[in-house]
């Protein structure tokens, strides 16, 4: 939604494990290439831990772009929450043997050495990375230690990489995996950023992304996001995403402290320990704690209930023609209504999704946006706008911030982001704001709208 607002070419802070996105400032560099160096002495067995959002499967998966690179045949585990026999049978696909699901134990680990005698043979190394190693059944773990004892005279046919939460220690720590713990050869520990990282993290991310120009993230701002997610990246993404919204939203392109304690103040149904880092997500009510993502499946088949409703309800009482504000429609449609009426809001979100739907069907892609603000500085621009040229055509729509009635001014349709430009730097007669117009996409907006609407049946 904001990316094109910032220059940036992709969304920087997504919560999706992404090697392209990799930092190696926190020692991750150093934790990458001490992976690597024992997938090339062969070494059999390795542990990584970290805590929730720590960035353990960035780390794996950059790993993984690595090790393809060179001569390594990958099997990748990502839900290892199977029966043995299971865990078999994938690893036979994953070698590319055919099986039917049907063969005895034996036959299957019979076809898994010879294909990894064969890539041995052939000079691979071949490497098992499997995440969430937390959930493996113990009779699991015990099947991969088997697999990890087939071997060479010399070498090691199979090196498994063990990526997961604490939990993993706490597994390995039981009599029944003694033999499997006392194969580990390395056990790692990814640690969360400090302050200071942390800012070179949020930096480098934005313009990995993209991004030119002076750092966005300061010091001050990365202490403060610091304060609330104990370093850890995934909650740092979050935040961070936030962070770029809200200045998107109000037009600005440097941080504040107002911007950073409303993103943090939007996140607070997290809570994030500084000390263990692990997340409680809860919403809580008098005497009820209800678990993060039930209450958001509620909420979610209420809001699909109300939109039913009010389809059909406010679609017959809606006026269909598309919103073109004019000189006279101005007084009428921005003035003469109270801001606070959330029907009017609904009504006018309607027009425009009206207006957008003609301006595609003309292969219009781009408007430009010329403020936003609250809803009593919006009417003056407006006054102001259609003083300076009466024939102008205004789009508006708006959100709650903080209480607070915010609404958006569209003006023109665009073909191609050029010509929004050439338009945008010919603009003499806007009157003066504290906000620069900029080109937006129609995709965008109709995103936002969307969003918007949710929001606000799951206000009701």
């Amino acid at each position: 939604m904001y990316e094109s607002f910032f220059g940036l070419t992709r969304a920087p802070f997504k919560i999706t494990p992404d090697p392209q996105m990799f930092f190696g400032g926190g020692k991750r560099q150093a934790l990458l290439e001490a992976l690597i160096y024992t997938i090339g002495r062969g070494e059999g067995l390795v542990k990584v831990v970290g805590e929730v959002g720590s960035g353990k499967t960035t780390l794996l998966r950059k790993l993984a772009e690595e090790m393809r690179a060179c001569r390594a045949r990958l099997i990748y585990i990502n839900s290892p929450n199977m029966p043995s026999y299971d865990m078999l049978l994938f690893i036979c696909r994953e070698l590319g043997q055919s099986c039917h699901g049907d063969e005895p134990r034996y036959q299957l680990v019979n076809l898994i050495q010879q294909q990894l005698l064969s890539l041995h043979q052939a000079g691979y190394h071949t490497v098992m990375l499997i995440d969430e190693a937390q959930a493996i059944p113990l009779q699991t773990l015990e099947e991969i230690r088997l697999l990890g004892n087939l071997e060479t005279d010399t070498d090691k046919l199979l090196q498994i990489m063990l990526f997961g939460q604490p939990e993993l220690d706490n597994l390995l720590s039981r009599p029944q995996a003694r033999q499997i713990r006392d194969r580990i050869t390395y056990s790692l520990q990814l640690e969360p950023f400090d302050c200071c990282t942390l800012q070179s993290y949020l930096n480098y991310r934005l313009r990995t992304a993209g991004y030119i120009g002076k750092d966005l993230f300061t010091s001050g701002s990365a202490r403060q996001i610091y304060r609330h997610t104990a370093g850890y990246p995934r909650q740092v993404n979050l935040v961070a995403d936030k962070i770029l919204l809200a200045l998107f939203a109000e037009g600005r392109r440097v941080i504040c402290h107002r911007a950073v304690k409303k993103a943090v103040k939007e996140h607070s149904d997290k809570s994030v320990s500084a000390e263990t880092g692990k997340i409680t997500a809860l919403v809580r009510g008098p005497g009820v704690i209800v678990p993060y993502w039930k209450a958001v499946t509620f909420l979610l088949l209420i809001a699909a209930g109300v939109i039913s409703y009010l389809s059909s309800e406010l679609l017959n009482g809606m006026v269909h023609k598309l919103l073109t504000v004019s000189s006279v429609d101005t007084d009428i449609f921005v003035r003469r209504l109270p801001a606070s009426d959330e029907q009017l809001w609904q009504q006018r979100h309607q027009r425009l999704r009206g207006w957008l739907q003609q301006r595609q069907q003309h292969d219009h892609k781009y408007t430009l946006q010329l403020v936003a603000a609250p809803y009593s500085q919006v009417q003056d621009f407006i006054s102001e706008h259609q003083a300076r040229k009466p024939d102008g055509m205004l789009q508006l729509y708006g959100y709650k911030r903080a209480g607070q009635q915010m609404a958006v001014v569209l003006s023109g349709g665009y073909k191609s982001r050029e010509s929004a430009r050439a338009a945008m730097l010919a603009m003499t007669t806007v009157p003066a704001l504290p906000y620069r117009p900029f080109v937006r996409s129609l995709a965008d907006i109709q995103t936002e709208l969307d969003r918007l609407a949710i929001v606000s049946l799951s206000q009701l």
